[in-house]
C-alpha cells in the first residue's frame, strides 16, 4: 500500500482559505491572488481532487481553522462532468460540517464563514485547470503546429492514454522556457497572460470570495 505523505499544516494563520487539488494549482493561484491584489489567503493543497474529502476533516482540526471567514474551493470537472464535481464537494462540505452552497459560485454562510465552489475550467464544461491556460493561447501559430503534434501522437493510443490538454501544456512550456515545466511554476514566471479574457470568470470568483 503506497504512503500516504500529506500532512496538514500545523497552523492557518489567515482568515481567506482556498483548497485547491495540489501543489501546481498552489502556485498558479497564488500568482493569480497577487496579480488580484488579493492579500492574506492561506492557499492549501489536498492532494488530488479526491483528496477533498479525506483532507478537508482534517483542516477543520487544525489550528487557526476556527479564525477562518471565508473558505473557496477548486477543483477539475476532468471528465466526471461539473454537475458530479459539484456535487461531490457540497457532500465534502456537508460531511465537514460547513457551510453548503446551491450552485458554483454561490456564497452561502453561517455567521461564522462563508463558503464557495468552482469548478474548472468554466463552471459548465468538461475539463481542467490546463484547458483555461490553453485558451489564452489558443489563436498563437505555435499552438496550432502543437496541436497537431499530438494529435498525431494522440492516434497511436486505442484507449486514450494521453490527457490531451495536459500534454498540450507541457508541450507549450517546454518550448517557451527551459525552467516553466509545469502550469503552476509558468505562472510564477509570467508566462500566463492572467488579463486574457478566459481568466475573467476564475478571478471574478476569487474577488468575490475574498474580498
Amino acid at each position: 500500500m503506497q504512503q500516504d505523505r500529506w500532512r496538514p499544516p500545523t497552523q492557518i494563520e489567515k482568515e481567506k482559505l482556498l483548497g485547491v487539488e495540489g501543489l501546481d494549482e498552489v502556485h498558479f493561484f497564488e500568482r493569480l491572488l497577487q496579480e488580484l491584489n488579493i492579500p492574506d489567503v492561506h492557499v492549501q493543497e489536498v492532494g488530488g481532487k479526491h483528496g477533498f474529502a479525506k483532507r478537508l476533516p482534517l483542516l477543520k482540526k487544525t489550528t487557526g481553522f476556527d479564525k477562518v471567514e471565508s473558505i473557496a474551493l477548486v477543483r477539475d470537472a476532468d471528465t466526471d462532468g461539473v454537475r458530479n464535481a459539484f456535487a461531490s464537494l457540497c457532500n465534502v462540505l456537508k460531511n465537514t460540517g460547513l457551510p453548503v452552497p446551491a450552485k458554483p459560485c454561490e456564497i452561502t454562510g453561517n455567521g461564522n464563514v462563508n463558503v464557495s465552489i468552482f469548478i474548472m475550467p468554466d463552471n459548465t464544461n468538461d475539463g481542467r485547470i490546463e484547458d483555461i491556460f490553453l485558451q489564452s493561447i489558443g489563436s498563437s501559430k505555435e499552438f496550432d503546429c502543437l496541436k497537431k503534434y499530438f494529435k498525431c501522437f494522440d492516434s497511436q493510443y486505442k484507449d486514450g492514454q494521453l490527457k490531451f490538454s495536459k500534454q498540450l501544456v507541457l508541450g507549450y512550456l517546454a518550448a517557451k522556457s527551459d525552467t516553466a515545466n509545469s502550469l503552476g511554476f509558468a505562472a510564477q514566471q509570467g508566462i500566463i497572460d492572467f488579463s486574457h479574457r478566459c481568466f475573467e470568470e476564475i478571478k471574478k470568483f476569487l474577488k468575490d470570495a475574498f474580498i
